[in-house]
């Protein structure tokens, strides 16, 4: 493989990994929303929907695991370890931009 298709295949992963980060924030922003449809959320539970908005979004470097690592594993099985590469790169991107901005909050 040449130099050129190798930098964009790990880019093509990264990319890949950010839009699996845009679908998890959109799933963690619907669940609160889905809970109250389905009257699963009372009126007395009004800060539920903040816990599991701050948790959810605070916590993505942790809960990326849940289908970074997949993924990674997917993409070498199927012979396109340049794409793992990429995954791995932007995971472990947002784990550090992640648990930076967690500090820096906490402080």
């Amino acid at each position: 493989m040449t130099n050129s298709n190798t930098k964009v295949e790990v880019l093509a992963g990264m990319v890949f990994l950010c839009l699996c980060h845009v679908a998890y924030i959109a799933f963690v922003f619907f669940i609160p929303l889905f809970l109250e449809g389905f009257n699963i959320l009372s009126d007395d539970n009004t800060y539920l929907v903040l816990i599991i908005w701050v948790i959810g979004i605070s916590g993505i470097g942790i809960f990326q695991l849940l289908y970074a690592v997949p993924f990674y594993f997917h993409f070498r099985k199927k012979s396109h370890p340049e794409l793992a590469k990429g995954v791995a790169i932007m995971a472990g991107l947002t784990l550090l931009l992640n648990g930076g901005c967690f500090i820096f909050l906490s402080i």
